[in-house]
């Protein structure tokens, strides 16, 4: 499993993980992946404009918040690692994740009846 053929198992993981497992996000996951679009939306363009009144509004949920802060200063793919990671620490038991019976590559969905990586086909 290489990254030669375009897989990467930690990269594979996280998105998946991201997509089909928003349940076992904790609440400061939550916020933080709102507060990095939010950031993104609505950021001052340029240093001496006045942030939007949404994104004023919206800072007042996690204004003292350490964890969201650090999120929006790393960015959305570390959030997602990190994410990923604690997910797999803490919730192994709890996380699903669908292989191909043949190469064991993490497939596109937890419903997905074909391989993207080696082809194998079992609809």
């Amino acid at each position: 499993m290489t990254k030669a053929d375009g897989y990467h198992e930690p990269e594979v993981l996280k998105q998946y993980i991201w997509k089909f497992h928003r349940d076992l996000w904790t609440e400061d996951e939550r916020l933080a992946e709102q507060a990095i679009l939010y950031e993104a939306m609505f950021a001052p363009r340029s240093p001496n404009s006045n942030p939007d009144p949404r994104l004023v509004r919206e800072r007042r949920k996690y204004a003292n918040n350490a964890f969201v802060w650090q999120m929006i200063e790393q960015g959305y793919e570390y959030l997602k690692a990190y994410s990923r990671d604690r997910i797999l620490r803490e919730s192994p038991s709890e996380l699903y994740i669908h292989r191909c019976p043949a190469c064991h590559r993490v497939l596109a969905s937890p419903e997905a009846q074909q391989c993207l990586w080696c082809g194998e086909d079992w609809h």
